[in-house]
């Protein structure tokens, strides 16, 4: 079963270096963290909150987003129709959503 991961902060974590761990990630925020061209998929982010991330380019098959927030996101060439159906919800405030 895959670990679940509640009310944690990430603070300008590298994950093209440190992977993000496939699990489920509750009421989690991410901080000026690099994403780009990593591979989210059969992640679950619910209720999360993405400031300042780039999140380009990244894998998003099977991802679930539920109830999560971008701001201030660089968010480039990204395949939401890949995304998990199931609960989809997120909102972006001031990002670059450029070819997504």
């Amino acid at each position: 079963m895959e670990p679940e991961l509640v009310d944690k902060n990430y603070d300008r974590v590298n994950f093209k270096e440190n992977p993000l761990v496939k699990a489920e990630y509750e009421n989690c925020k991410f901080i000026s963290c690099d994403f780009e061209s990593t591979d989210l998929s059969e992640i679950r982010f619910l209720d999360c909150q993405f400031r300042g991330c780039n999140v380009s380019l990244v894998n998003l098959s099977r991802t679930v987003f539920s109830d999560s927030q971008f701001l201030n996101c660089k968010m480039l060439g990204l395949h939401f129709y890949n995304c998990s159906e199931f609960g989809l919800s997120f909102t972006f405030d001031n990002c670059n959503l450029g070819h997504s």
